[in-house]
């Protein structure tokens, strides 16, 4: 069922300007070029919460527009996808993993798939926003990172945690 409503779904964003043309592979949905916000967003999304359910997905998006919107983020997706306040300090870990991470490697096809439609979704349908309660930060749950015990924990989804900064409003 899942893979039919992929493939309607699929059909339906081909019509937009803002997706791969129709004759592109089937699991390449958003044309970097004509979209490149909308292409981070689904980068960030296979790279971070790939293994996760759909809500997992979902959450990470939500972080990370929440952090366009913050004043203390960069102004928009890429810049806040790529951000990187020293060296291999990047705000999302895989950015400083990859060799190249503006070009990557994509190897699980149906995973890069599922990860722009969740960044069409959440972007430009607003499904699912909010999911993190207005989360800015999240770390998987088998890590510690020093910062968890100054921000506001707000939910766990899947294997990741989600926090706020309590002084934002």
């Amino acid at each position: 069922m899942k893979k039919i409503l992929n493939l309607v779904l699929t059909v339906v964003l081909s019509a937009f300007v803002f997706v791969a043309p129709a004759i592109a592979d089937q699991y390449n949905i958003i044309d970097r070029e004509k979209n490149p916000q909308l292409y981070c967003l689904a980068l960030n999304i296979y790279f971070e919460a790939r293994g996760e359910d759909t809500l997992g997905q979902y959450a990470v998006a939500d972080v990370t527009l929440n952090r366009v919107e913050a004043a203390e983020f960069p102004d928009t997706v890429c810049e806040v996808v790529y951000q990187c306040r020293r060296a291999n300090a990047c705000q999302f870990s895989w950015v400083h993993q990859l060799n190249n991470p503006h070009d990557p490697r994509l190897s699980e096809r149906e995973a890069w798939h599922d990860a722009q439609l969740y960044a069409v979704e959440i972007k430009k349908w607003d499904i699912m926003r909010g999911i993190t309660d207005g989360a800015t930060f999240f770390h998987a749950t088998y890590s510690r990172p020093s910062w968890r015990n100054v921000f506001e924990k707000t939910k766990r989804i899947g294997s990741h945690l989600f926090y706020r900064d309590p002084s934002r409003t």
